[in-house]
């Protein structure tokens, strides 16, 4: 059985099409994996390894041990309780207070409301670096350094 010439044709554009996507996505996927298989590579190294210059990728000796000191050495059960209660407390508030704001934005009509809408839309545009510094000496004033409420507390705003 022949195939006809318009079938011949729409299968091998067809193929390149797909070969080409597939060059692209694979190509794309390695710009993204390489880093991730070096840094993997690096961190089962010895000290030794990678100062050696003939020592590119594969480690002479596994070393396992690199994770457990990092574990120990950088707290990581403090850590994660910390970012834990500040991630989780300032994304509830967040979430609450803008679907509130959000709600009565929305449904309720009230003189002034596009001037509100306009300034709350303006508020993106003001990049957070032009008021860091305002803000620190704010939270500095209210004794809230070294503490969990700055990151919380503007959420409820």
């Amino acid at each position: 059985m022949y195939l006809n010439k318009s079938a011949a044709m729409k299968w091998t554009s067809g193929t390149a099409k797909n070969l080409f996507h597939y060059s692209i996505v694979i190509s794309l996927s390695f710009v993204f994996v390489y880093p991730m298989l070096f840094l993997l590579s690096q961190s089962l190294m010895q000290p030794t390894d990678l100062t050696d210059a003939t020592v590119d990728w594969i480690p002479r000796k596994l070393l396992f041990n690199n994770y457990i000191d990092a574990f120990n050495n950088l707290q990581y059960w403090k850590s994660l309780k910390n970012i834990t209660i500040i991630s989780v407390g300032s994304a509830l508030v967040q979430v609450i207070g803008c679907a509130a704001a959000g709600y009565g934005l929305a449904r309720f009509r009230f003189p002034g409301d596009k001037i509100v809408m306009v300034l709350v839309v303006f508020t993106f545009l003001v990049p957070p670096q032009t008021i860091i510094v305002p803000l620190f000496l704010q939270m500095s004033s209210f004794g809230w350094i070294n503490t969990y409420l700055p990151f919380i507390v503007p959420g409820m705003l």
